[in-house]
């Protein structure tokens, strides 16, 4: 009899109500079935196999570096340099102290007789389940080398489409970040010395005076308040976020968003395509490959997606009727995967797929830019002109009465 391993799981009943919840099972696919015969659709189920203190360092291992490794190994062994000897040159001339933490780790590993691909399992945060996968499938076949550089593109790929999307936030964030600290300048300095002198003069202020004055009294008195908020609000939505309070709102809030939602979409759907391909190309059947890219996807609701696409292959059916069901794929996606599914090229479909996307992501994260600059500078230009004006109401009523 199979080892029972404990697993994580989070379903949605009959009723659409999302449950959490652990059981026993010896596999992932195992707990996925009892979840459907019990009536449940299965969101995600993860191990709960500790991976011990090691991945409190793991972590700092940066994905430019990480890419770069798999590059440098996969260089290695095909210039016929066995696995053992690699990883040492490796973490001789590591950078990074965390990679090379996770090198010796290697290393004794593969000492001891165990393969790369169940030395890496035991640490998920530094190799997730497609390197895993991926390394174990090129184990079997021979082809260890190719598989780690695909693994290579892979992740340089995916580096570079994450870096588009930071890139189009970037200006509007530094933007905003900047204004609200000229308006906190200009509340707590400015005013109250356009307040003294109007105290002074005696005159009755304009409406539009007294309000910003308030404001500047208001921020002034509250100070602590206001940056106690500041402060403590990114941090408790992070954290709600990641315990999984907030997930699912905010996940499905940012494929609403204007703009930014046509973004998050057509990004997903590069990574998805992108992941798919590289599995499948490695070997990696195609419900497998499915399943390795749930929890993957970075949004909730689009994980949920692949898991009903996931469910729906395992019985049988083809990928394309999932996908569109969901409505969430554009409909030359699904033509193009249903192509490869009649003609058995669905990797490179993907991989078609992947790019026009990725090219996609480029060109609307472009546009966004260029779309937010000038509404930024409207809004925070209005803001600032709102308080210039209600500050010389006053000095030009005063020269109106001499």
């Amino acid at each position: 009899m199979a080892k029972k391993l404990k697993f994580y799981f989070t379903s949605r009943n009959q009723a659409g109500k999302l449950v959490k919840g652990s059981a026993l099972g010896e596999s992932e696919l195992d707990i996925r079935a009892r979840l459907r015969e019990a009536g449940h659709k299965p969101v995600t189920v993860k191990s709960a196999k500790k991976t011990g203190g090691f991945d409190l360092f793991a972590s700092a291992v940066k994905p430019k570096e990480f890419q770069i490794f798999l590059r440098q190994l996969s260089v290695l062994l095909k210039a016929g340099v066995p696995l053992l000897e690699s990883l040492v040159s490796l973490e001789e001339s590591a950078i990074s102290p965390a990679l090379s933490r996770v090198l010796k780790f290697l290393i004794e590993e593969i000492k001891e007789g165990k393969t790369l691909s169940d030395s890496m399992s035991k640490h998920p945060k530094v190799f997730d389940k497609m390197v895993v996968n991926l390394v174990k499938a090129g184990e079997q076949g021979g082809i260890l080398d190719e598989v780690l550089d695909r693994l290579g593109t892979f992740y340089e790929k995916r580096r570079k489409l994450k870096a588009k999307i930071v890139g189009a936030l970037m200006y509007p964030a530094v933007t905003i970040a900047v204004a609200i600290a000229a308006l906190t300048a200009i509340l707590v300095f400015v005013i109250p010395k356009f307040e003294k002198l109007f105290k002074s003069n005696g005159q009755e202020l304009p409406e539009m005076t007294k309000i910003v004055v308030n404001l500047s009294h208001g921020f002034k008195d509250n100070w602590m308040i206001f940056f106690a908020i500041l402060v403590a609000a990114p941090i408790m939505i992070s954290y709600f976020y990641k315990s999984g309070v907030l997930r699912r709102p905010v996940d499905h809030l940012l494929l609403k968003v204007p703009l930014f939602g046509g973004l998050v979409k057509k990004g997903a759907v590069a990574r998805m395509s992108r992941t798919v391909s590289t599995l499948l190309k490695s070997g990696i059947r195609i419900n497998d490959a499915i399943g390795i890219t749930i929890g993957t996807m970075g949004n909730v609701i689009i994980d949920e997606h692949m898991s009903e696409a996931r469910d729906q292959i395992v019985s049988g059916k083809p990928l394309t009727e999932p996908l569109r069901k969901s409505g969430f794929f554009p409909v030359i996606v699904i033509q193009m995967i249903a192509i490869g599914e009649q003609t058995g090229s669905m990797d490179t479909m993907l991989e078609k797929v992947a790019d026009f996307y990725e090219d996609e992501v480029e060109t609307t994260a472009e546009q966004l830019t260029s779309l937010l600059e000038p509404i930024v500078i409207v809004v925070l230009g209005g803001m600032i002109g709102f308080l210039v004006i209600a500050m010389f109401l006053p000095i030009f009523k005063m020269g109106d009465a001499f």
